[in-house]
């Protein structure tokens, strides 16, 4: 009897340490797949930095261009219209026209 009691307590003892094994490999895997998408998300952030950068550069450059400034202008007062079309804003008889 007493050499069964310790043989269930060594399989008692065998299936914790094996939970535990398999609990640290969760806990570890869970870690690395943050890492990952940290990661991930820097990247993104470094990314639409750049991106923030380069618009900012050609804004710059539109606006120092008279030529530009003129053509952007001409397309807005062309686009409003258009785009609000609904609302009625921008018609001759409407708030914002002129």
């Amino acid at each position: 009897m007493e050499g069964q009691e310790r043989s269930n307590s060594n399989e008692q003892s065998d299936r914790m340490s094996y939970s535990t094994k398999k609990i640290k490999q969760i806990q570890l895997r869970e870690q690395e797949e943050e890492k990952q998408g940290l990661s991930e998300k820097k990247n993104q952030i470094m990314f639409l930095e750049r991106k923030y950068a380069e618009l900012q550069g050609n804004l710059e450059i539109l606006m120092s261009d008279p030529e530009s400034r003129e053509r952007s202008l001409s397309i807005i007062e062309t686009d409003i219209p258009r785009t609000f079309a609904t609302t009625g804003f921008f018609k001759p008889d409407g708030q914002y026209h002129g």
